[in-house]
């Protein structure tokens, strides 16, 4: 069931009194600004109306150039973040490797499964050099020394690692290797592996997290970007408006009353229009048309005080011969 006719009525009555309200207050802004804007000579507000679309542009162009650098950086953040979680995954697995290769290697004594030892300790150096050179690059101070000083922790552990798999290799060779020696090599390998998979854990979890970061701010960027697209087109857009208004107040209006003025002074009439004090080309040709007018009404006026002067004087003579006439 709908609502009863006077509710809508009351309602509609409301909404077009608010719209009013709402128009009318935006008059009344204006009026102020507008006023301002009818007092500014025409060169200036030709200046003026070309310049805002140009500071627009400028502030756009400058914006758009800053984010541009921005997202470059960011982005070579982000392909160093990459580089830098892909680095830590191969340390990872170089490590598991090469204790896998020695436990393989000290369960069957053959040499095929010493390759992934002897290509992790060819590799585990280069790839921890790299992942310094990756975090002396990072740019903010307090995860670039963090991650340092993660590296330093890390290093020591990794070369106690290494080094106690190739003291297991021995234990081949050896006749005389109780299981119980070995068996606290394996405990104190592990014991390392864990310390180590804990580190390069919290290393990729803090990568995860500066990734996720910069993420964010390319986000914030683009958001910034397309609102400085919006305001440059609305202050283009108001602009326009300003310029058609200005244009058809302050010229169009004014060109009218010229002519208007320019009617009236070839009929001879009275000038309709009084001239505006505006320090412009029109301005100068109001004054110019109002100056004419004052002189042709003074010349009129003279005209006129000459013929009535000769009309008097006509009508003397012609009374004075009347009268002599007839005395004659």
């Amino acid at each position: 069931m709908g609502a009863p006719l006077p509710v809508l009525n009351f309602f509609s009555k409301v909404r077009s009194l608010v719209i009013r309200e709402i128009v009318g207050g935006f008059k009344r802004t204006l009026q102020p600004i507008m006023g301002l804007l009818r007092r500014v000579p025409l060169r200036v507000r030709g200046i003026v109306l070309v310049g805002l679309p140009l500071v627009a542009v400028v502030i756009s162009a400058t914006l758009a150039f800053l984010g541009s650098h921005q997202r470059a950086n960011i982005e070579a953040d982000v392909q160093r973040h990459f580089q830098m979680v892909s680095d830590l995954s191969d340390v990872i697995t170089l490590m598991v490797n090469a204790e896998t290769g020695m436990r393989g290697y000290l369960l069957t004594q053959r040499d095929e499964f010493l390759q992934p030892y002897a290509t992790a300790s060819q590799n585990l150096s280069p790839a921890m050099a790299h992942l310094r050179a990756l975090a002396e690059a990072e740019p903010e101070l307090n995860p670039r020394l963090e991650k340092l000083h993660r590296l330093n922790q890390l290093q020591p552990l990794i070369d106690r690692q290494m080094s106690d798999l190739a003291m297991q290799r021995q234990y081949v060779t050896a006749p005389n290797t109780f299981n119980t020696e070995i068996y606290s090599h394996l405990a104190y390998g592990k014991r390392l592996m864990d310390e180590i998979r804990v580190n390069l854990s919290a290393m990729q979890a803090e990568e995860g997290r500066l990734l996720s970061e910069r993420v964010q701010e390319i986000n914030a960027i683009r958001q910034r970007d397309y609102l400085a697209v919006f305001l440059v087109l609305g202050v283009a857009l108001g602009a326009r408006l300003i310029a058609w208004y200005l244009f058809n107040t302050g010229v169009l209006r004014r060109v009218k009353h010229l002519v208007e003025n320019a009617r009236a002074l070839r009929r001879g009439d009275s000038l309709p229009f009084l001239p505006s004090s505006k320090l412009d080309a029109l301005g100068d040709l109001e004054q110019e048309i109002s100056l004419a007018g004052e002189q042709f009404a003074a010349q009129d006026g003279n005209r006129k005080s000459e013929r009535s002067i000769t009309s008097a004087r006509q009508d003397s003579s012609e009374d004075q011969n009347q009268t002599r006439a007839n005395q004659q």
